[in-house]
C-alpha cells in the first residue's frame, strides 16, 4: 500500500525536482559553452596572427623552386587555405559571442524558456479537464496534484491505485491532506509543462513524455484506459 502512494503521490514530486535540477543545469551549460566558445576563438585568432608569416614563407619557397612545386610548399598551401577558412569560421564565432555577451551586459539574454514552445500549458491553467483523452488526463491529473485536490487526484488514478490511497485518506485524512499540501508546494514552483510525444503501448495504454524544462529531461507517463475514460498507471 505505501509502495503504490510513494508511487502515484510521490513520484511527482520527484518529476517536479527534476524539472528544476533540469533548468539550473542548462543555463550552467549554456555558461560552459559560452566561455568554451570564447577560449576556441582566441585559439583561432592566435593562429591566423601567424598566416602572414606562412604567406611569406610560401612566397620565399615558389621564387627558390622555378621548376614545380615542392611537397613543403604545397603542405604550406594547405596550411594557407585552412587558416583563412579557420579565420571566417572565427569571424562568425566571434561576431556571435559578441552579441550574446552585449546581450547578457544588457540584460537581454533569454535562454531557450518552455513557455515559448509548441503545447505549452501554463501551470495556472492546470485544471480538471476530464478523462476522455490521454491529454485531458494528464492535465486533470497535474491540477490535482497542483491543488491538493484529493478527489480529483483518485478520479485520475486506475482502480488499483486508487483503491488503496483512499483507504489511507480514510485511515488518517489529515496526514494525507498534508502530504497532497506538500506536493502541491512543490509543483507550485513550475511554470507548466507540454506534452512532447506519445507512444502507444496497447489498444488501451499510452505512454506520453511529459516535460517541465526548455530541453530538459522527459518523464515518460503511463496511462491507461479504464472503460471510457484514461486514468494514471505508472511512471516509467
Amino acid at each position: 500500500m505505501k509502495a503504490i502512494l510513494g508511487i502515484v503521490l510521490f513520484g511527482a514530486v520527484v518529476v517536479a525536482a527534476v524539472w528544476e535540477r533540469n533548468s539550473i543545469g542548462k543555463l550552467r551549460a549554456e555558461n560552459e559553452a559560452l566561455r568554451a566558445e570564447r577560449l576556441e576563438a582566441d585559439q583561432l585568432a592566435n593562429e591566423n596572427r601567424e598566416l602572414p608569416e606562412l604567406r611569406t614563407a610560401a612566397g620565399a619557397t615558389v621564387a627558390e623552386e622555378n621548376a614545380g612545386p615542392s611537397t613543403e610548399l604545397l603542405r604550406l598551401r594547405g596550411e594557407v587555405s585552412r587558416l583563412r577558412a579557420q579565420t571566417q569560421d572565427s569571424s562568425k564565432l566571434r561576431g556571435e559571442n559578441e552579441r550574446i555577451a552585449a546581450e547578457i551586459a544588457s540584460g537581454k539574454f533569454a535562454p531557450r524558456r518552455l513557455a515559448n514552445m509548441e503545447g505549452f500549458l501554463p501551470r495556472e491553467q492546470w485544471e480538471s479537464a476530464g478523462l476522455a483523452t490521454p491529454e485531458a488526463a494528464v492535465q486533470s491529473y497535474f491540477a490535482a496534484m497542483v491543488s491538493a485536490n484529493v478527489d480529483l487526484l483518485l478520479r485520475c488514478l486506475t482502480p488499483e491505485n486508487a483503491e488503496p490511497m483512499r483507504r489511507l485518506f480514510q485511515e488518517d485524512p489529515v496526514r494525507f491532506r498534508t502530504d497532497q499540501k506538500q506536493t502541491a508546494q512543490v509543483f507550485g514552483k513550475a511554470a507548466g509543462l507540454r506534452v512532447t510525444g506519445q507512444q502507444q503501448i496497447s489498444e488501451d495504454s499510452i505512454s506520453l513524455q511529459v516535460q517541465f524544462a526548455a530541453d530538459g529531461t522527459t518523464m515518460p507517463m503511463t496511462l491507461r484506459r479504464v472503460g471510457n475514460e484514461w486514468k494514471f498507471d505508472k511512471w516509467e
